[in-house]
């Protein structure tokens, strides 16, 4: 739960100062390195995207 909060006072620090955010999510056995900037949009997550997540988890207790 700290977690989330921690994500969410981020995600509001950048919305509030109308800064965009760019969030990236690879899986946990991939490296950074193997991340191809020119693909980002395949794997870049939206705001949006991860409140709903944070939110559903909330609902479920997780």
């Amino acid at each position: 739960m700290e977690h989330d909060k921690k994500i969410r006072a981020i995600i509001s620090f950048f919305q509030s100062k109308s800064i965009p955010l760019t969030i990236i999510e690879i899986a946990d056995d991939e490296d950074w390195g193997s991340v191809d900037p020119d693909n980002l949009d395949e794997i870049k997550i939206n705001e949006a995207q991860i409140l709903n997540e944070l939110n559903s988890s909330d609902d479920y207790g997780d």
